[in-house]
């Protein structure tokens, strides 16, 4: 940088439930990580907190124990993470 100081390439990345607007999941990566490498594993993280979450909680549908949709922007869209159940 033209002034010296250190440029600082980290980013944070977040899975947030629409309906609720509840904060799932939350991450900072490295800045040369690319969004197509890291989207997976934020969704594995927030599906394993929403496990622990709802261990004692009786639901006769388990479909809202699964994230079941994805919203991102276009950089996190790639051939390998659109062929991913």
């Amino acid at each position: 940088m033209k002034n010296s100081r250190p440029h600082l390439n980290d980013r944070d990345e977040h899975v947030v439930d629409l309906d609720s607007e509840v904060i799932i999941h939350a991450d900072v990566h490295c800045g040369d990580a690319a969004d197509t490498r890291t989207i997976i594993g934020n969704f594995i993280e927030a599906q394993v907190k929403l496990d622990r979450c709802l261990e004692g909680i009786q639901s006769d549908a388990p479909a809202c124990r699964v994230i079941q949709e994805c919203v991102a922007d276009k950089s996190y869209h790639s051939n390998e993470v659109l062929k991913r159940p």
